[in-house]
C-alpha cells in the first residue's frame, strides 16, 4: 500500500511507473496532491512564490505534517495495515546489519532487563499473545530476516521494549558520491549476487553508491509505527500530531530520533546521488537552498569513507520473487531520466 504526495512543482508524475505494479495487482497506490492534503488551504504557484522564505518554510512543513496525519488516518480506517512509515524517495529502510542482534535491540539475556526507554503501549498483551518472551538465542540473524518479520517478532514476543514499542525509531546514514576504481568496475557488471541479468549495477543507487559518512548517523532519525496500536481520536487529533522525525508524537518520543545507530533494529540509507541529481532539486526550507551547492556535494563525497553494502541483495530476491520476465517489465528504463525514456520509446 502506497500513498504518494509529489512535490507540487513537479513536472512529471510517478504513475507511469507505478501503474506497472497497480495493473498487475501488486500494490495499491493513491497520489494525493496539495488540494487533497490541505483542501482550501492549498496555495497556487503564484501565491506560494509571493511568500517570503519563512512563510514558504512554514507552508512546506504544515503540508508535510498534514499529509502524514491524513495518511495514518486513511490507512487506519482501512483496517488491514499494521506497520507504516513515511519517508522520501531517496531513503531506503532495511534491517540493521551493522551490529549483533543483542546489541541492536538490547534483548533480555539471562534475566537482565533491556535498557530501552520507551515501553510498549500493550506489552502485557504482547506477552499474553506469545506465551513467553523469546530467548536471545532463538532470534534469526539480521541477514536472514525481513523487516516486517523483525518488527512482528518484537511486537508479538515482547523481546525488547525498543522493538515492542508501537513506534520503532531508527537512524539514517548518508551516502555520498564517492566511487573507487573497483566500484566503477563493479557498477558496470550485470551480475547481481551471482545472478546474470540485463541491468547494470550502476542503474540502481543502492548498488552504485557504497560509501557513507561513518558514525552513528548523519541526521535526525525517523520511525515506523504500528497502526493497530494507534488511537486516532487521541494520537492524530490535529495537524501537529505528526512530523517526519516523530511520525506520531504521542507514541514516538523525541529521544528516538537520536537513537544510536548500533541500537536501532532498522536503519535508513539516504542516497544523495550524483552531482546532477543533487544539484537539480531546490529545498523550500529556510536556509536549505544554499546547501545544494557543489561545495556541499564535494564535502559529503569526501566524508563518505565507510564502506557499506548492506543494502545489496534485494534485486536478486526481487527477481526470484516475481520472476525474470515480470521483473524486466517492472524495471524497464531503470536508472534513466524521464526524457531519456521518452526518446527511447519514440
Amino acid at each position: 500500500r502506497l500513498i504518494f504526495h509529489p512535490d507540487p512543482r513537479a513536472k512529471t508524475s510517478p504513475m507511469e511507473i507505478l501503474e506497472r505494479y497497480t495493473s498487475r495487482g501488486m500494490i495499491d497506490v493513491d497520489i494525493w496532491n496539495a488540494t487533497v492534503v490541505l483542501g482550501d488551504a492549498a496555495l497556487s504557484d503564484e501565491r506560494y512564490e509571493a511568500m517570503n522564505p519563512k512563510q514558504q518554510t512554514d507552508y512546506f512543513r504544515g503540508r508535510q505534517q498534514e499529509f502524514m496525519r491524513k495518511c495514518f488516518l486513511q490507512l487506519h480506517s482501512e483496517g488491514k495495515w499494521t506497520w507504516v512509515t513515511a519517508h522520501d524517495i531517496d531513503e531506503y529502510l532495511i534491517p540493521n546489519q551493522h551490529v549483533q542482534a543483542e546489541e541492536a535491540i538490547r534483548i533480555e539475556v539471562n534475566g537482565a532487563a533491556d535498557e530501552a526507554t520507551h515501553p510498549s503501549r500493550s506489552s502485557e498483551a504482547a506477552i499474553a499473545e506469545s506465551g513467553t518472551p523469546a530467548a536471545a538465542g532463538s532470534l534469526p540473524t539480521f541477514e536472514h530476516i525481513t523487516m516486517i518479520e523483525l518488527l512482528e517478532l518484537g511486537r508479538q514476543a515482547n523481546i525488547s521494549s525498543t522493538l515492542s514499542s508501537p513506534c520503532v525509531g531508527f537512524r539514517r546514514f548518508l551516502f555520498g558520491a564517492r566511487e573507487t576504481e573497483e566500484d566503477i568496475a563493479a557498477s558496470n557488471s550485470t551480475v547481481f549476487e551471482g545472478m546474470p541479468t540485463a541491468w547494470q549495477q550502476s542503474k540502481f543507487i543502492t548498488y552504485r553508491w557504497n560509501w557513507r559518512i561513518p558514525g552513528d548517523g548523519t541526521a535526525m532519525g525517523k520511525g515506523i509505527v504500528d497502526l493497530s496500536r494507534v488511537r486516532p481520536d487521541v494520537d492524530l487529533a490535529n495537524f501537529r500530531s505528526s512530523n517526519p522525525h516523530r511520525p506520531i508524537k504521542t507514541i514516538c518520543p523525541a529521544a528516538q530520533a537520536w537513537r544510536r545507530a548500533r541500537e536501532s533494529p532498522l536503519v535508513m540509507h539516504h542516497y544523495i546521488g550524483d552531482q546532477q541529481q543533487f544539484m537539480f532539486r531546490d529545498d523550500p526550507r529556510t536556509g536549505m537552498k544554499v546547501t545544494r551547492t557543489i561545495e556541499t556535494f564535494e564535502k559529503n563525497k569526501k566524508e563518505s569513507t565507510a564502506l557499506d553494502k548492506s543494502a545489496h541483495g534485494w534485486l536478486s530476491g526481487f527477481v526470484k520473487d516475481v520472476g525474470l520476465e515480470r521483473a524486466t517489465a517492472l524495471l524497464e528504463g531503470v536508472g534513466e531520466s524521464y526524457h531519456t525514456q521518452r526518446r527511447r520509446r519514440r
